[in-house]
């Protein structure tokens, strides 16, 4: 009878084999993304999940790696994106020729269920630029389905208007529909333009106390961490069409960094008591992408039968390099500078709200730092810092032609690490008068950003939702 044991085993491969469940071996080298939300439920628990795995090319323009979809199984969840070796050694090398010390990877996931389409917000990581290792690198991504678009399914052959598509055309009411099986969901770009050498605004301060005023700002840290600029992207259900921004409509989110290195920056700027502006800027490139989401069958695009817009739109805003004035060892001295006049662009005051003041002594330092524990809710700030207005700027290089809640867009920045700040300064009353009150300035509306947890702290959100500075903007009085 000793051949009864590996009769069973046998008999238990087959019928494991029969009911469609396999064992899949890690992939060696690459990226594996489990993809649960944030009570560890699969996400393929809630419908059928399509993904797109994005990055930016060495122009900063949108660039897709990978599509596929996720489906759940009777013995597995089915939750995981797998990046080869490969894939991720393209990543790699475009961020090398960035001179990025890591590369951006964007995660989009439509779920579809119950006759719904959930649009999730956009996830990032960031990926280590250095070599491949041997085994792959795990990630964990919980998406929020509280901020999700969702969007009704119209069965096709309840619509009238079949799959005729149109060139990114969309009614007022756009009416979805699905065509024929199999799908897919993506984001097209529809407009995108980039500015190099801008003088982007980071500290600006408006004098209207009779007293000199001192502004100094510093980028980078005192380790050598690396530091980069996040993404930001608004999106929502058709809001080009929105005059004012409304955040019942528009979401706001940063996403990871557009790219790292060790950086330094900075300068300083004093504001007599006959001048009312002044700021002080870093310079760099710019950059905004606006696109369209569409459904579509396999192998349609945006124009062609089988190809439909849903409606949801979005608009990411991002700074895409420094422009570079040197060098000191390993670190990048960033182009900065001061300029005694008004910033380019009017600041959209009905999207602020003031922060408590700050009394200002003649001759001693009120640190910026100091008004972050005033400006944000629910986080320390080292995970975004100081807004810097990218929209703003878009907005006044492009003549206008974007909406005009575009102006709110900003783009913070953050470190790797928790000891610093990415960017830190001070502003001192000089007299003659004594004292002056500093106010600081945030956004009226929520955005969600990215903080950072300890691992103990698994359960914690990897965003919150809290006001941010515009600019880094102090009225003096």
């Amino acid at each position: 009878m000793k051949w009864k044991k590996p009769m069973i085993i046998v008999s238990l491969l087959l019928l494991l084999g029969s009911l469609g469940v396999y064992v899949k071996s890690s992939p060696m080298g690459g990226v594996k993304i489990e993809v649960v939300d944030a009570n560890g439920k699969a996400i393929t628990d809630y419908g059928e999940v399509y993904y797109s795995v994005w990055t930016f090319d060495e122009n900063g323009s949108f660039e897709v790696l990978k599509k596929g979809v996720l489906k759940g199984g009777l013995f597995f969840s089915g939750n995981r994106i797998e990046l080869s070796k490969a894939e991720t050694e393209k990543l790699r090398k475009m961020a090398q020729k960035m001179y990025s010390k890591t590369a951006f990877v964007g995660i989009d996931l439509w779920v579809v269920g119950e006759g719904k389409l959930y649009t999730l917000p956009p996830m990032s990581l960031e990926l280590d630029a250095s070599e491949d290792g041997l085994f792959a690198t795990g990630f964990s991504l919980h998406p929020d389905f509280r901020d999700a678009i969702v969007t009704e399914i119209t069965p096709e052959k309840e619509s009238s208007q079949g799959n005729s598509g149109g060139r990114g055309a969309q009614k007022e009411e756009p009416e979805f529909v699905v065509p024929i099986i199999p799908r897919e969901y993506k984001w097209v770009t529809v407009a995108e333009t980039s500015y190099s050498d801008v003088e982007i605004p980071v500290l600006i301060i408006r004098n209207m106390a009779w007293s000199d005023v001192i502004g100094t700002l510093q980028i980078g840290t005192s380790q050598s961490d690396y530091i980069g600029p996040e993404v930001t992207v608004a999106f929502g259900k058709l809001i080009s069409r929105k005059t004012a921004f409304d955040p019942d409509s528009i979401k706001l989110k940063a996403l990871g960094r557009s790219f790292t290195n060790r950086y330094r920056g900075g300068s300083i700027l004093t504001v007599p008591k006959e001048k009312t502006w002044g700021y002080l800027w870093i310079k760099g490139k710019i950059h905004y992408i606006y696109q369209q989401e569409y459904v579509c069958g396999i192998g349609a695009d945006p124009g062609l039968p089988g190809c439909e817009p849903t409606g949801n739109e979005r608009y990411i805003a991002k700074i895409d390099e420094f422009s570079i004035s040197g060098k000191y060892g390993e670190v990048l001295n960033i182009e900065s500078g001061a300029t005694l006049e008004r910033p380019p662009y009017l600041l959209p005051f009905d999207a602020l709200e003031q922060s408590p003041a700050l009394e200002g002594p003649m001759g001693r330092d009120v640190y910026l730092e100091n008004f972050f524990g005033e400006i944000y809710d629910g986080t320390d700030g080292y995970s975004f810092g100081v807004g810097v207005p990218v929209g703003a700027l878009i907005n006044v290089l492009t003549g206008h032609s974007l909406p005009p809640w575009v102006d709110t867009l900003v783009v913070g920045f953050s470190a790797k690490g928790e000891s610093y700040y990415a960017i830190m300064g001070e502003v001192r009353n000089n007299g003659p008068m004594e004292p002056v009150r500093f106010v600081g300035y945030k956004s009226s509306y929520k955005m969600s950003i990215p903080v950072k947890k300890s691992p103990w702290e698994f359960w914690k959100s990897e965003h919150v939702d809290t006001n941010v500075p515009v600019g880094f903007f102090i009225d003096v009085r």
